[in-house]
């Protein structure tokens, strides 16, 4: 998979972006992560176990993204290119989608074959069977609806049937991880004897 990479300017309008959005502190540990230590979590799935139902907590529709898609997801996603989604797509990658009133409000890709992380700059190995999910992303004003577990046990049945074997994700912030640890738990974990 080719990464998809910003030059010099585009790092540097990216920074000021931060500062102004996030503050100087999260630039400060951004950079740190740029020319330091990074690392990922990465929690597995196993497909093959008794899987949850969850349901979005306003009436939604799940599906695959579509080339009659992209005009909907450029709206939903303007700050990603067109063109990394084609490539995304050409490459085998699939995008899930969440519809609600007409609009797209949460997607998130899967890889079944060759997997990158961008935050490490790194490709990440899969095996057969393995589905890496990624770039999920919620709308803003449909937060805390279960708008991405909605979707990812509707993934993780669709791979299933396809008989994939585990989904894996790679979560980089503290905040993701301590976030789908709940939830994972909270849905995945088997009740005690």
């Amino acid at each position: 998979m080719v990464p998809d990479r910003e030059g010099g300017s585009g790092r540097i309008t990216r920074a000021f972006r931060t500062v102004r959005k996030r503050g100087p502190v999260n630039l400060w540990f951004r950079m740190l992560g740029e020319i330091a230590y990074r690392r990922v979590e990465v929690l597995e799935c196993r497909l093959d176990a008794e899987l949850p139902e969850v349901a979005a907590r306003v009436p939604v529709r799940i599906a695959l993204l579509a080339s009659a898609d992209l005009e909907h997801f450029s709206r939903f996603r303007p700050e990603v290119e067109l063109s990394i989604v084609r490539r995304r797509l050409e490459q085998g990658h699939q995008c899930f989608i969440v519809w609600h009133a007409g609009e797209i409000v949460h997607a998130g890709w899967a890889a079944t074959r060759q997997a990158w992380v961008e935050y490490l700059g790194c490709e990440f190995p899969l095996d057969p069977g393995d589905v890496y999910q990624y770039d999920s992303f919620t709308a803003p004003a449909f937060r805390g609806l279960d708008l991405a577990g909605a979707r990812v046990a509707w993934m993780t049945r669709f791979f299933r049937n396809a008989k994939a074997r585990r989904l894996l994700t790679a979560l980089i912030a503290l905040a993701q991880i301590a976030t789908a640890m709940g939830y994972w738990r909270e849905r995945l974990a088997k009740p005690g004897p």
